[in-house]
């Protein structure tokens, strides 16, 4: 084999390298583009403490009222620390209080709530007072 042969072998190894390397990095941006974490375009709507269990006398509530419905949305993240888990009802006076998302938990995404008065309830996996963060997203 010659050194010319060599060579041109050499070359086209190190042509094809560069066409796979190419393509790896051209996937990775796509990847990091598509998977970039929700928080990335978001913004606080609202936040609200909640008790780690219904607040004394009630069978549900475990928060005071609160709104969504001057967040920007279109969609809401909700969040709260760790594992813990709850519900978000409507206040409805003189009636009985329906569950408008059952079974949130950090992470969760929802449309925006056209309610004036909810509140979170029953949550678990809590065991002292925590906040919930409602977030914009886009």
């Amino acid at each position: 084999m010659t050194n010319t042969t060599v060579a041109a072998k050499i070359v086209g190894i190190i042509q094809q390298m560069q066409k796979v390397i190419g393509v790896l990095l051209l996937t990775a941006v796509i990847f990091v583009s598509f998977n970039a974490p929700s928080y990335a375009q978001s913004s606080l709507c609202t936040s609200i403490v909640s008790q780690p269990q219904p607040q004394s006398g009630q069978n549900n509530r475990s928060s005071g009222n609160f709104t969504t419905q001057d967040c920007q949305g279109p969609r809401l993240e909700w969040r709260v620390p760790g594992n813990i888990e709850f519900n978000v009802m409507e206040d409805k006076s003189g009636g009985t209080d329906p569950v408008i998302l059952r079974d949130a938990r950090s992470g969760t995404v929802t449309g925006v709530f056209g309610q004036r008065s909810i509140y979170i309830a029953n949550p678990r996996n809590a065991t002292e007072s925590f906040t919930v963060q409602v977030l914009n997203i886009q």
